[in-house]
């Protein structure tokens, strides 16, 4: 079971990476448009999700360097500590910017559809992946 975790987390890392890729390319696109740039707090929560893109590098790359090794309890769990928690953290934070920012601009609700959906996806994989990291930690010798 506990080898099926791994894959799964492996898999759930790939997924993230990608809807990643397909959000910031929609976000640079954003912030070539004047609308968005004026808009102090989707600056802000694009500052913010590059943060948490770093992060999740960061820890996808941790997590791979695991595997190659030896993964243990004790140094999933630092990993965790390390990158997860502040990872979660960055990503809560520019939610909570995007949210404040589309308030500023109800009329263009429209051009943040896509972006909200992202968000969503990513959030559901990284709940997924907290779940199944725990689950491990829990499980290793």
């Amino acid at each position: 079971m506990v080898d099926k975790c791994v894959n799964h987390i492996v898999w759930i890392l790939n997924a993230i990476q990608e809807h990643n890729k397909i959000l910031f390319l929609e976000l640079k696109s954003k912030m070539n448009n004047n609308f968005f740039i004026s808009n102090k707090n989707f600056q802000q929560y694009f500052y913010t999700f590059t943060l948490y893109l770093k992060l999740e590098k960061s820890f996808s790359k941790g997590y791979h360097l695991l595997l190659a090794n030896k993964l243990t309890k004790k140094t999933l769990n630092t990993l965790c500590q390390t990158y997860l928690i502040r990872m979660a953290m960055h990503f809560k934070t520019s939610g909570t910017y995007l949210k404040m920012s589309r308030k500023e601009v109800n009329a263009h609700f429209e051009e943040f559809s896509f972006i909200y959906s992202e968000m969503k996806n990513i959030a559901s994989l990284l709940n997924t992946l907290e779940s199944d990291i725990n689950y491990l930690i829990k499980n290793l010798y």
